[in-house]
């Protein structure tokens, strides 16, 4: 599965202070794709599965709270 979509913005349509996606777009586009090819593949693996993990955060929470509401 290709991330690289991550690099132009967050799909959730806002992003965590904690995104580590936050820094490679503040970096305009041409230099955060650079810094992210260049990336050792454990470190982009590192990237995307903090991305995965505050995706499944969110998702359980949302979870939890439309059960709340019922």
């Amino acid at each position: 599965m290709d991330y690289i979509g991550l690099l132009f913005s967050c799909p959730k349509g806002e992003e965590s202070i904690n995104c580590p996606f936050c820094q490679l777009r503040s970096e305009g586009l041409v230099n955060g794709l650079n810094r992210w090819k260049a990336m050792p593949v454990k470190k982009r693996n590192g990237l995307i599965n903090a991305h995965l993990h505050c995706s499944l955060r969110d998702e359980t929470f949302d979870c939890i709270l439309s059960e709340i509401n019922m």
